[in-house]
Formats: C-alpha cells, sequence, structure tokens
C-alpha cells in the first residue's frame, strides 16, 4: 500500500486519482488530502508510483511548479520553491557565419 500525500496541490486530488485509475488501472482510494493506492495484482514500487506522478505532472504542465519526493511508502507532491526550477540556456543568437568558419567566408562582413 502506497501513500500520496497531495495537500499542496489544490484541487487536483481528484484529477490525479482518475488518471492513475484510468490510465494504469489502480485501485484509488481518496483519504483527506491523501490518496491509498492498493496494491493489487501489479506489484508497484514507490519509484514506479513517483514516476507515474511525474507523469501526471508534465502532461498536466505542472511540472515546473510541484515535485515528487519518496520516503518510503509515502510519496509528497510539494510545491517547488521560486527559482529551483530547471534552469534554462538564454536565447539568443549565435555567432556569425565568419567567425566560425572563416576559410569560407574570406572577406569580413
Amino acid at each position: 500500500m502506497i501513500t500520496i500525500d497531495v495537500s499542496e496541490m489544490k484541487d487536483e486530488r481528484d484529477r490525479l486519482a482518475i488518471f492513475l485509475k484510468s490510465e494504469h488501472n489502480l485501485q484509488v482510494e481518496a483519504k483527506g488530502k491523501s490518496l491509498v493506492i492498493q496494491s493489487g495484482a501489479r506489484a508497484l514500487t514507490s519509484g514506479d508510483m513517483k514516476a507515474l506522478v511525474k507523469r501526471f505532472l508534465h502532461r498536466n504542465g505542472m511540472s515546473e511548479d510541484y515535485r515528487v519526493t519518496v520516503e518510503g511508502e509515502l510519496l509528497r507532491v510539494t510545491k517547488r520553491k521560486h527559482g529551483e526550477g530547471r534552469r534554462r540556456e538564454p536565447e539568443g543568437t549565435g555567432p556569425s557565419s565568419y567567425s566560425t568558419v572563416p576559410y569560407y567566408f574570406p572577406n569580413p562582413p
């Protein structure tokens, strides 16, 4: 039995339960601000459940806002601190053709 604590996700507990029930045929039971996954015919580890919850977050565009941590049989979905997300490279222009391949462009602009 694996428990997912979704207390920091507002109004997303039911959507996560539907996702796990419909797409992965899991027995999901809602208790307060958490979901309890019963181990059925398919034995899932907490690492497998973490991957499924992360897939749900990614598909719904929430992977930049929430993170999933594992503590034994308990998974916690917590809100990311501001600035904790992945760093993105700044978009800009690349070097000119002359500076990268001077042989083919003998006269600089």
